[in-house]
Order: C-alpha cells, then structure tokens, then sequence
C-alpha cells in the first residue's frame, strides 16, 4: 500500500484497489478455487475526506457569475 501511495496513487484509488482485490479473492475462497483469502487479515485503513468547506452567498454568487461570463466567451461546442 505504502508503495502504491509513494507512486502518486490516491488513499481512495489505494482503498478502493484493495477493497476489489480483497473481495475478489473472497469470493474465490467461497466458490473452492482458494483454500485461503491471503488479503483477508489485511486491514485496510478508510481514507478520511477533509473536512468541506461551504461556501458563503457571495463566494455563490461569484462563481456563478463567472461561469455565466466564462461560458459567454467560449465557442460553442460542435458536437
């Protein structure tokens, strides 16, 4: 994990990565193809979320503000 994390991995691609292997691997074990989950006694620590922000009516209304000018001044798409 400390590797993944070392090569720009993300804490929550990390979990996510070992939540899948780990369940994989169970679901192995269920069906006779494992004798043993090798990731089972793994704990795999929560990746905690800073805390948000929210944002006050006028930090609103400045990014509408400028998404409305923004979107003005970009071409319109040709899809």
């Amino acid at each position: 994990m400390k590797a993944q994390l070392a090569a720009g991995r993300g804490q929550s691609t990390v979990w996510h990565i070992l939540a899948t292997l780990s369940s994989a691997l169970g679901e192995a074990v269920r069906t006779h193809r494992l004798a043993v989950n090798v990731a089972r006694p793994t704990v795999i620590p929560r990746h905690r979320a800073e805390e948000r922000r929210i944002w006050t009516l006028a930090q609103a209304v400045t990014f509408l503000r400028y998404c409305r000018t923004w979107n003005r001044a970009s071409p319109p798409s040709s899809s």
